[in-house]
């Protein structure tokens, strides 16, 4: 029932035969987590009250599993005050029409007009350069912007990589899209890779064995899934300094928000 109903985009769109309320019912250990995430949601706001530092660049990595319908909590979200540019993941947008978020005036999406899922967004609140657009196969999406601030740019890769797509061909892709870059200046590749870097896989190994070789550290090192997997990775070059980072549950979706301030 929740499944169906959270797909209905207009209730003109909703039809229920033979529905009997009576047959509803939820466990006692649910009601319990939908209170404490309502809770935790109103008590955590700690990154909104933090002073936000000048000198720095805020991002927020976020797998929203589905934008559709989610613009209310955007807005409403309290942790979002001091954010310079948002990545979202896995936005399953089919058009490139912008996000209502007032403040973030400059949009660029990623889109999958054929298959169900994927998609990369990334708002800012200031111009950004597009160096790539849209860098889409088959299976992976991703963008490529610069962000520049008075003599200061940083390098932008906004990456999703579903699980159907093999490793092999993954890194091929990506070392295509950095052949194309300039990487003298400071990168952040930022995204969900599909790949538990809590988990010691070939995959792992081989991941950071290519990203050591293009000189690539990655910050993140806890879960950053509800379910325990390390999922959504911020690497970062030899250029880039991440002064402060931090994660937040999400209502509204099962990955956790992931604040950095990139120091320029």
């Amino acid at each position: 029932m929740y499944v169906a109903c959270s797909r209905v985009t207009t209730l003109s769109g909703l039809h229920l035969l033979d529905f009997k309320p009576e047959s509803i019912k939820a466990s006692a250990s649910t009601k319990e987590e939908m209170t404490r995430l309502r809770t935790e949601m109103k008590l955590q706001t700690f990154y909104d009250q933090l002073e936000k530092d000048p000198t720095c660049l805020c991002v927020l990595l976020f797998n929203i599993r589905s934008v559709q319908n989610k613009e209310n909590h955007i807005n409403s979200d309290p942790y979002l005050g001091s954010v310079d540019i948002m990545i979202l993941t896995e936005t399953w947008k089919k058009n490139k029409t912008d996000i209502n978020v007032p403040q973030f005036h400059y949009q660029y999406h990623s889109v999958r007009t054929e298959n169900r899922g994927g998609g990369v967004s990334v708002l800012s609140q200031t111009p950004m350069i597009p160096i790539q657009m849209q860098v889409s196969s088959d299976v992976c999406d991703a963008i490529v912007l610069q962000y520049k601030r008075d003599s200061a740019k940083i390098n932008i890769i906004a990456v999703y990589r579903p699980p159907s797509c093999t490793f092999e061909k993954f890194v091929r892709w990506l070392t295509k899209i950095l052949t194309s870059i300039n990487r003298d200046i400071p990168t952040l590749i930022a995204g969900d890779f599909n790949l538990n870097l809590l988990e010691t896989s070939a995959a792992y190994r081989g991941l950071h064995v290519f990203m050591d070789h293009i000189h690539f550290k990655q910050v993140i090192n806890t879960a950053t899934h509800q379910l325990g997997g390390l999922l959504d990775h911020l690497w970062i070059n030899s250029g880039v300094t991440v002064s402060r980072q931090m994660l937040a549950r999400s209502p509204y979706s099962d990955h956790f928000q992931i604040f950095a301030d990139l120091q320029l």
